[in-house]
């Protein structure tokens, strides 16, 4: 083998990018019985079934439904869906306005972690909370929180927070510290748009009125 390239192999060095047999190395490949792996994918790696953080959403779901019937006076049922992986910015555009956002974090674990409700959850439980039946048709459509709803909606939030360290204990031992609310998912960004998050849809029903929080 020569210790000097030749021009023919500067040429193909140069080239941006260099080019490559590349219907020789898939036949390789396909031949070997090999599956190509893109290693900039993210989403591959915490794509599948996370088992045990489904058993925790299940008792999570468990939990609110007895301590929302108890705080509501009324039967609440909640059914919790499979976690699912998105990008971030995926996920804040299917959030709508206004959205009740509270961030809080898991300490120890790393990061910030976002709770969302759909705003006629929220307006639901508003309405049961004031002795309403929780079934007052309210137009969400630029409606923004009053600061006695948003005060009121804590008092869930904090009820939420409180079961999710109780059943975290079967994963971890974690103690949470709210941070803050807010009403435009542009101002919850708590990870890069690109950034790949799991997400965990719970639908609260109450007689004929529903709705998701996330």
């Amino acid at each position: 083998m020569s210790e000097y390239l030749d021009q023919r192999e500067m040429e193909a060095l140069l080239q941006d990018p260099p080019q490559v047999e590349q219907e020789e190395i898939e036949q390789e490949v396909q031949h070997e019985g090999i599956q190509p792996y893109d290693l900039t994918s993210r989403m591959r790696v915490m794509s599948g079934r996370m088992l045990r953080l489904e058993n925790v959403n299940r008792e999570l779901a468990h939990q609110l439904r007895v301590a929302l019937s108890g705080t509501l006076q009324r039967l609440v049922e909640v059914q919790v869906s499979q976690p699912q992986t998105t990008n971030f910015s995926d996920f804040l555009n299917t959030l709508p306005m206004p959205a009740s956002l509270h961030l809080f974090r898991m300490m120890p674990l790393r990061g910030t972690a976002l709770l969302a409700f759909e705003p006629k959850l929220v307006f639901t439980l508003i309405d049961t909370l004031l002795g309403g039946s929780g079934k007052a048709e309210i137009k969400t459509e630029g409606r923004h929180f009053t600061p006695i709803e948003c005060q009121m909606i804590l008092r869930v939030v904090h009820l939420i927070l409180e079961k999710m360290v109780l059943v975290w204990r079967s994963l971890q031992t974690i103690y949470i510290e709210y941070e803050r609310s807010e009403t435009n998912p542009q101002f919850a960004k708590i990870v890069p748009p690109t950034e790949v998050v799991v997400t965990t849809t719970f639908e609260v029903k109450m007689d004929d009125a529903h709705g998701n929080m996330t």
